[in-house]
């Protein structure tokens, strides 16, 4: 059957990580974020290569919230100082002055990469990067309820879904049909923890009061203590092919 291998933390950094992740394109290196501390990098050999933000202009007195790694050697980051990018070594911080407001605010909450595109949601709307023009466009007040940006998914079909804090918003860009889903249409809370998408194109909303779930069709059903979620507060989803398991403030789920 499957083991499970203990897997020390870097000594450099006191806290546990706040998001880890392996490369989206190629390679299978763990990127770990340690908030207010720094980032390292697992080596092939168990080891961990550690970068303290301290004395690190870049990142330094910056929260460190969510990482996105592209390769080996790549990564984006969420701070509340903007989009913070390492590509060959080099680490650039993008953040709305530098983009000349490109970037609708430097508070970044989530980042997510999409097929040659960078989403970041932010706490004034979403901030789109088209990463190879290095253009900016934007989800503003005339595209979203609320401007208050904490989760992003792309769904199977490729728009773009929005968890703020006034509920979830569908967006098929630039100009396709869009939805809005909030407590009115069956959603637990309208502050939107998390979203992530099941292999079947299910969309799970993690809610304050639980988990709501909105099929293809767009119709909302809600899970509880009931259903067997041990706890009534979902706060973040992991997908593992094509699985969903749920963090809760009384443990974890796999929702089947």
């Amino acid at each position: 059957g499957d083991t499970v291998s203990p897997l020390s933390l870097p000594d450099e950094f006191m806290a546990p990580p706040v998001s880890c992740g392996t490369p989206q394109v190629s390679g299978d290196t763990l990127w770990c974020a340690f908030d207010g501390e720094g980032f390292a990098k697992l080596n092939e050999n168990g080891r961990w290569s550690a970068t303290r933000a301290a004395g690190l202009p870049v990142i330094e007195g910056l929260s460190l919230r969510e990482i996105v790694v592209v390769d080996d050697r790549a990564w984006w980051m969420a701070t509340d100082g903007g989009v913070i990018r390492l590509m060959g070594g080099s680490l650039l911080a993008l953040n709305a002055a530098f983009t000349d407001n490109g970037l609708p605010s430097d508070d970044v909450r989530t980042v997510l990469l999409h097929e040659g595109t960078l989403y970041a949601g932010t706490a004034a709307g979403v901030g789109i990067l088209d990463i190879e023009s290095g253009t900016w466009t934007q989800l503003g007040r005339d595209a979203l309820p609320n401007l208050s940006v904490r989760a992003l998914a792309i769904d199977p079909e490729g728009a773009l879904w929005v968890g703020t804090d006034a509920g979830v918003s569908k967006r098929t860009l630039p100009d396709g049909p869009s939805a809005d889903y909030s407590i009115q249409t069956g959603l637990w809370d309208n502050r939107i923890n998390d979203l992530a998408f099941d292999g079947t194109g299910t969309l799970h909303v993690a809610t304050a009061g639980g988990v709501s779930v909105i099929n293809e069709e767009g119709m909302v059903t809600r899970l509880t203590r009931y259903n067997g979620l041990p706890g009534g507060h979902a706060y973040e989803f992991k997908v593992v092919d094509g699985v969903v398991w749920v963090r809760s403030d009384h443990g974890l789920a796999r929702i089947r």
